[in-house]
C-alpha cells in the first residue's frame, strides 16, 4: 500500500502595520502643505517687494519733480533778481545803535500813515534796463525827414523809413539796378517799433524813392539800396517811468570833420568839448515807448 505525501505549506503573514501606513500619509501631507505654504509665502513676499518697489519708485519721482519744481523757482526768483535785492538789502542795513529806536519810531510812523517807503532805481539801472530801446530808431544827416523827426512829426512816410532801417539789404530780391521789397517784411520791421497800424506808403530813403505797388504788394526802389552809417550820436540824460510808459530823454549831436555840430541849425560847437558839457545848446528828444514800442519823440515834454 503506497504511503500518503505529507505537504507541508509556510504561511507568510503578508499583513502590514495600518499605524505606519497613516504615520507616513501624515508626513507625506504635511511635507506638501508645507511645500504649499511656503509657495504662498514666497509669492506674498514677492507680491509685497514689488508693490513696496513701485511705491518707492513712485516716490522717487515725486521727489526729483520736487526738486525740479524748486529748481525752476529758484531760478526765476534768481533772473528777477530777488537774491540781488535780498543781499542788497542785508548790506545796506546798518543802523547805529543810537539811531534804532528813531528808525522803528519812523518806520511805525510810515506804517500807521500807510506809507511804505519804495526804493527807486537810480540813473544807471534804468538806463541798462531800457537804453537797447532805442538801438532800432536811428536817422541818416541827409535824410529828407531830419526836420520831422527832430520836431516830433511821426508822419507814415517816417515811421517806413525807419522800420525799412532794420531790414538786411543783402537779403532783397534784385533786378537790375533796383530792389524788390516784400510789403510784409517792412511791415514786420515796423511793428517792431510801433504799435499802430502799418500803411503802404511811398517814401524816401536818403535820396532812393521808394514806390509802393499795390498789384505785387511790394516795394520797387529807384536805384540799389545802400546802407549810410549816420553821424547823429546820442547820449541818454534821463529816463522816466510813468505807469507803463518809458519816457528816454537824450541830447543829440552831429559828428562830422572831427567837430559836433547842433543837428537843426548845423551851428558848429566849441572844441574839446562833450555833447553833455554842451547839452545845453544841442538837440534835445524826448522819446516815449509804452511796451517797447515808440508811440512818441518831441523836442520838449509837456
Amino acid at each position: 500500500m503506497a504511503k500518503k505525501k505529507e505537504t507541508n505549506l509556510e504561511i507568510v503573514d503578508t499583513s502590514f502595520n495600518l499605524d505606519n501606513l497613516k504615520g507616513e500619509l501624515k508626513d507625506f501631507i504635511t511635507l506638501e502643505i508645507r511645500k504649499e505654504y511656503n509657495e504662498e509665502i514666497e509669492k506674498a513676499n514677492r507680491r509685497l517687494i514689488k508693490e513696496k518697489n513701485k511705491s518707492l519708485l513712485w516716490k522717487n519721482i515725486f521727489i526729483v519733480l520736487l526738486i525740479l519744481v524748486i529748481g525752476f523757482l529758484v531760478y526765476l526768483m534768481y533772473k528777477d533778481g530777488y537774491f540781488n535785492r535780498i543781499f542788497s538789502n542785508n548790506s545796506e542795513k546798518v543802523i547805529d545803535v543810537g539811531d534804532e529806536n528813531n528808525q522803528n519810531k519812523q518806520d511805525n510812523e510810515n506804517k500807521s500813515s500807510g506809507k511804505e517807503e519804495i526804493k527807486k532805481p537810480t540813473f544807471d539801472e534804468l538806463k541798462k534796463e531800457y537804453a537797447h530801446l532805442l538801438d532800432n530808431i536811428y536817422i541818416n544827416e541827409e535824410s529828407d525827414y531830419i526836420d520831422n523827426y527832430y520836431h516830433g512829426i511821426l508822419s507814415n512816410e517816417l515811421k517806413n523809413y525807419l522800420a525799412l532801417n532794420l531790414i538786411d539789404f543783402t537779403s532783397l530780391s534784385k533786378e537790375d539796378d533796383y530792389n524788390i521789397i516784400d510789403a510784409d517784411a517792412l511791415r514786420i520791421k515796423y511793428n517792431m517799433i510801433f504799435n499802430d497800424t502799418y500803411k503802404s506808403e511811398n517814401f524816401d530813403y536818403d535820396g532812393n524813392k521808394i514806390r509802393y505797388i499795390n498789384k505785387i504788394d511790394s516795394y520797387i526802389t529807384a536805384s540799389l539800396l545802400e546802407k549810410k552809417k549816420t553821424n547823429i550820436v546820442r547820449e541818454i540824460i534821463n529816463i522816466e517811468v510813468i505807469d507803463n510808459q518809458v519816457v528816454i530823454e537824450t541830447v543829440e549831436a552831429l559828428i562830422k570833420d572831427n567837430g559836433i555840430y547842433n543837428i537843426l541849425t548845423k551851428e558848429k560847437m566849441e572844441d574839446e568839448k562833450s555833447i553833455i558839457e554842451l547839452k545845453d545848446k544841442l538837440t534835445h528828444v524826448f522819446y516815449t515807448f509804452e511796451n517797447e514800442n515808440l508811440v512818441s519823440l518831441k523836442e520838449n515834454l509837456e
